[in-house]
């Protein structure tokens, strides 16, 4: 196909670590907080998310053992999901004793796509400092071999796309500036 370049895929792979940017627009991010630690809570939780269809993405579930034994779970889904399964969820919540469920709408995922991107720190730092440096807020970041995602706010997604895409040098043909941390 004209216009296309054919390497080897470790070449590739290797010559640029970032492949490319990607967002998610249209997500909300839930935090059901103060519920009792126990260990099937998160599997009461993620159980009922499967019943509704629903996938969930940046779960994070953090307990304190310190007294009272409480838990925190806060995880991110497309706002219709969370629309269509609201009543239920309200329902679970209720009965795991959950002390607040609090709901942010609006946010986008602005992820970077690439190669070995959790086994390098630096990567995480300068896409949170650029973005803040402009202004932008990341309410969460998660990580992956292949991915690292932020949550910012969806007014502020093309602005992130943007900002990102130069700060980590992925026009076409020219390579990854990356900062090094100390």
């Amino acid at each position: 196909v004209e216009g296309s370049w054919i390497v080897s895929r470790e070449r590739a792979f290797e010559a640029r670590p970032l492949m490319g940017l990607a967002c998610e627009r249209g997500l909300a991010r839930v935090e059901l907080l103060g519920m009792e630690s126990r260990p099937e809570l998160a599997a009461e939780l993620t159980g009922l998310l499967a019943e509704l269809n629903v996938s969930v993405d940046l779960l994070s579930h953090t307990c304190e053992t310190l007294g009272t034994a409480r838990a925190d779970m806060v995880f991110t889904l497309p706002e219709d999901d969370l629309r269509r399964g609201r009543q239920r969820l309200e329902q679970l919540v209720e009965s795991l004793g959950a002390s607040a469920m609090r709901v942010s709408n609006g946010l986008a995922k602005v992820s970077l796509v690439g190669i070995g991107l959790r086994s390098d720190p630096g990567i995480a730092a300068h896409l949170c400092r650029t973005l803040a440096q402009q202004g932008i807020a990341v309410s969460g970041l998660g990580m992956s071999e292949l991915r690292m995602s932020c949550l910012v706010d969806e007014r502020k997604a093309d602005q992130a796309i943007c900002i990102l895409h130069e700060a980590f040098g992925l026009s076409v043909g020219t390579p990854p500036v990356l900062e090094q941390s100390a």
